[in-house]
Protein backbone atom coordinates (compact mmCIF):
# COMPACT_ATOMS: atom_id res chain seq x y z
CA UNK A 1 0.00 0.00 0.00
CA UNK A 2 1.24 3.38 -1.00
CA UNK A 3 1.32 5.98 1.37
CA UNK A 4 0.99 9.52 0.96
CA UNK A 5 2.85 11.12 2.98
CA UNK A 6 1.71 14.97 3.53
CA UNK A 7 -1.21 14.25 2.15
CA UNK A 8 -3.67 16.22 4.20
CA UNK A 9 -7.36 14.51 4.76
CA UNK A 10 -9.02 17.64 3.22
CA UNK A 11 -7.03 16.82 -0.51
CA UNK A 12 -7.90 13.40 -0.30
CA UNK A 13 -11.31 13.84 0.31
CA UNK A 14 -11.03 16.18 -2.96
CA UNK A 15 -9.83 13.72 -4.99
CA UNK A 16 -12.89 11.39 -4.26
CA UNK A 17 -15.08 11.07 -7.07
CA UNK A 18 -19.31 10.64 -6.88
CA UNK A 19 -20.28 7.02 -7.28
CA UNK A 20 -21.92 6.46 -10.95
CA UNK A 21 -24.93 4.68 -10.39
CA UNK A 22 -26.35 2.35 -13.11
CA UNK A 23 -29.08 3.41 -15.31
CA UNK A 24 -32.93 2.30 -13.33
CA UNK A 25 -33.80 -1.35 -14.96
CA UNK A 26 -36.80 -0.40 -17.32
CA UNK A 27 -39.90 -2.69 -16.11
CA UNK A 28 -40.95 -2.52 -20.83
CA UNK A 29 -40.38 -6.49 -21.66
CA UNK A 30 -37.11 -6.55 -23.41
CA UNK A 31 -38.23 -9.83 -25.25
CA UNK A 32 -40.75 -10.81 -27.54
CA UNK A 33 -42.13 -13.81 -25.03
CA UNK A 34 -43.33 -11.18 -22.58
CA UNK A 35 -45.09 -9.40 -25.21
CA UNK A 36 -46.94 -12.45 -26.93
CA UNK A 37 -47.79 -14.09 -23.05
CA UNK A 38 -49.42 -10.03 -22.28
CA UNK A 39 -51.48 -9.82 -25.40
CA UNK A 40 -52.53 -13.50 -24.62
CA UNK A 41 -53.52 -13.04 -21.29
CA UNK A 42 -55.01 -9.81 -21.94
CA UNK A 43 -57.24 -11.41 -24.52
CA UNK A 44 -58.08 -13.75 -22.45
CA UNK A 45 -59.41 -11.31 -19.89
CA UNK A 46 -61.45 -9.86 -22.73
CA UNK A 47 -62.96 -12.96 -23.54
CA UNK A 48 -63.86 -13.75 -19.83
CA UNK A 49 -65.44 -10.54 -19.53
CA UNK A 50 -67.45 -11.28 -22.74
CA UNK A 51 -68.62 -14.93 -21.49
CA UNK A 52 -69.53 -13.39 -18.27
CA UNK A 53 -71.59 -10.38 -19.49
CA UNK A 54 -73.33 -12.79 -21.97
CA UNK A 55 -74.36 -15.52 -19.68
CA UNK A 56 -75.25 -12.56 -17.30
CA UNK A 57 -77.79 -11.06 -19.89
CA UNK A 58 -79.48 -14.62 -21.13
CA UNK A 59 -80.17 -15.46 -17.17
CA UNK A 60 -81.75 -12.57 -17.39
CA UNK A 61 -85.00 -14.27 -17.71
CA UNK A 62 -84.27 -16.52 -14.68
CA UNK A 63 -83.71 -13.40 -12.37
CA UNK A 64 -87.34 -12.06 -13.35
CA UNK A 65 -88.65 -15.50 -12.30
CA UNK A 66 -87.67 -15.92 -9.18
CA UNK A 67 -88.30 -11.96 -8.12
CA UNK A 68 -91.92 -12.99 -9.49
CA UNK A 69 -91.96 -16.24 -7.35
CA UNK A 70 -90.79 -14.66 -4.36
CA UNK A 71 -93.86 -11.41 -5.10
CA UNK A 72 -96.18 -14.79 -5.82
CA UNK A 73 -94.73 -16.25 -1.88
CA UNK A 74 -95.64 -13.17 -0.55
CA UNK A 75 -99.26 -13.00 -1.68
CA UNK A 76 -99.55 -16.55 -0.50
CA UNK A 77 -98.16 -15.68 3.00
CA UNK A 78 -101.17 -13.04 2.73
CA UNK A 79 -103.62 -15.47 2.28
CA UNK A 80 -104.13 -15.27 -1.64
CA UNK A 81 -104.77 -18.96 -2.21
CA UNK A 82 -105.28 -18.33 -5.89
CA UNK A 83 -102.15 -17.06 -6.85
CA UNK A 84 -100.37 -20.54 -6.87
CA UNK A 85 -102.00 -20.71 -10.15
CA UNK A 86 -99.53 -17.61 -11.66
CA UNK A 87 -96.71 -20.45 -10.43
CA UNK A 88 -97.91 -22.66 -13.18
CA UNK A 89 -98.26 -19.86 -15.52
CA UNK A 90 -94.50 -18.99 -15.08
CA UNK A 91 -92.83 -22.14 -15.21
CA UNK A 92 -94.75 -22.41 -18.58
CA UNK A 93 -93.39 -18.92 -19.61
CA UNK A 94 -89.80 -19.70 -18.58
CA UNK A 95 -89.93 -23.53 -19.97
CA UNK A 96 -90.90 -21.80 -23.57
CA UNK A 97 -88.01 -19.63 -23.06
CA UNK A 98 -85.80 -22.36 -23.47
CA UNK A 99 -87.57 -24.83 -25.38
CA UNK A 100 -89.57 -24.64 -29.12
CA UNK A 101 -93.27 -23.36 -28.54
CA UNK A 102 -94.38 -26.11 -30.71
CA UNK A 103 -92.55 -28.54 -27.79
CA UNK A 104 -93.92 -27.08 -24.70
CA UNK A 105 -97.35 -25.69 -25.42
CA UNK A 106 -99.14 -28.63 -26.17
CA UNK A 107 -97.27 -30.44 -22.61
CA UNK A 108 -99.83 -31.16 -19.40
CA UNK A 109 -100.19 -33.54 -16.98
CA UNK A 110 -96.78 -36.05 -16.70
CA UNK A 111 -95.32 -35.52 -19.82
CA UNK A 112 -95.07 -31.72 -18.43
CA UNK A 113 -93.58 -33.05 -15.43
CA UNK A 114 -91.52 -35.33 -17.24
CA UNK A 115 -90.20 -31.92 -19.16
CA UNK A 116 -89.14 -30.04 -16.12
CA UNK A 117 -87.49 -32.69 -14.62
CA UNK A 118 -85.81 -33.50 -17.39
CA UNK A 119 -84.25 -30.47 -17.42
CA UNK A 120 -82.72 -30.40 -13.91
CA UNK A 121 -80.27 -32.92 -13.41
CA UNK A 122 -82.52 -34.38 -10.10
CA UNK A 123 -86.04 -34.16 -9.70
CA UNK A 124 -87.11 -30.54 -9.09
CA UNK A 125 -90.49 -31.40 -7.85
CA UNK A 126 -91.37 -33.57 -4.75
CA UNK A 127 -94.41 -35.83 -5.34
CA UNK A 128 -97.41 -33.35 -3.35
CA UNK A 129 -95.85 -30.15 -5.51
CA UNK A 130 -96.32 -32.51 -8.40
CA UNK A 131 -99.60 -33.71 -8.00
CA UNK A 132 -100.42 -29.89 -6.94
CA UNK A 133 -98.58 -28.39 -10.01
CA UNK A 134 -100.64 -30.55 -12.26
CA UNK A 135 -103.89 -30.12 -10.76
CA UNK A 136 -103.63 -26.53 -10.14
CA UNK A 137 -104.13 -25.70 -14.17
CA UNK A 138 -107.84 -27.73 -14.12
CA UNK A 139 -109.21 -27.73 -10.90
CA UNK A 140 -110.45 -24.53 -9.22
CA UNK A 141 -109.18 -22.85 -6.32
CA UNK A 142 -112.26 -21.62 -4.32
CA UNK A 143 -110.60 -19.99 -1.17
CA UNK A 144 -110.63 -21.79 1.81
CA UNK A 145 -113.76 -21.95 4.28
CA UNK A 146 -113.35 -20.40 8.10
CA UNK A 147 -110.76 -22.73 10.07
CA UNK A 148 -109.02 -23.94 6.63
CA UNK A 149 -106.87 -21.71 6.04
CA UNK A 150 -103.86 -23.29 6.93
CA UNK A 151 -104.82 -26.25 5.32
CA UNK A 152 -102.73 -26.94 1.50
CA UNK A 153 -101.04 -23.93 2.14
CA UNK A 154 -97.53 -26.77 3.27
CA UNK A 155 -98.13 -28.09 -0.49
CA UNK A 156 -98.39 -24.43 -1.76
CA UNK A 157 -94.99 -23.09 -0.43
CA UNK A 158 -93.70 -26.36 -1.15
CA UNK A 159 -94.63 -26.01 -4.95
CA UNK A 160 -93.00 -22.20 -4.67
CA UNK A 161 -89.66 -23.57 -2.81
CA UNK A 162 -89.85 -26.57 -5.74
CA UNK A 163 -90.60 -23.88 -8.70
CA UNK A 164 -87.68 -21.95 -7.17
CA UNK A 165 -85.15 -24.41 -7.29
CA UNK A 166 -86.45 -25.56 -10.57
CA UNK A 167 -85.55 -21.87 -11.93
CA UNK A 168 -82.32 -21.84 -10.71
CA UNK A 169 -80.96 -25.11 -11.63
CA UNK A 170 -82.61 -25.98 -15.01
CA UNK A 171 -80.60 -26.30 -18.31
CA UNK A 172 -81.53 -25.19 -21.85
Amino acid sequence: MSAEIGVTLSELLTRLEDIVEPAPVSWVPQTIAWWVLGIVLLGLVFLLAFWWIRRWRSNRYRREALVELAAIEKRLRAGDHGAIVTVAVLLRRVALHIAPRERVASLTGEKWLDFLNGHVRDSAFTERAARLLIDVAYAPLTPPERGQSGEGSDDRMELVGCARSWVRRHHA
